[in-house]
């Protein structure tokens, strides 16, 4: 279900940020950084786990293979 307001949400954002109005353009300018930050916490945690001494992933990967993984 989140997935598909989300998705509604974006549409009508789309359509919303191609009208040409000083305000839009206020609006944009204040939307579009947020929503390119969000993607952060995603690439620090990633990078947590790929880790080469203590990531989850790295662990993981030397425990059922006995090679090393990824160098983050």
């Amino acid at each position: 279900m989140a997935i598909n307001v989300k998705m509604v949400m974006a549409l009508f954002l789309s359509g919303f940020f191609t009208h040409r109005r000083w305000w839009v353009k206020v609006l944009a300018v204040l939307f579009v950084p947020a929503v390119g930050r969000a993607v952060d916490p995603t690439i620090l945690s990633i990078r947590f786990m790929l880790n080469p001494e203590w990531g989850v992933i790295n662990t993981l990967i030397f425990s059922l293979t006995a090679e090393d993984g990824p160098n983050c």
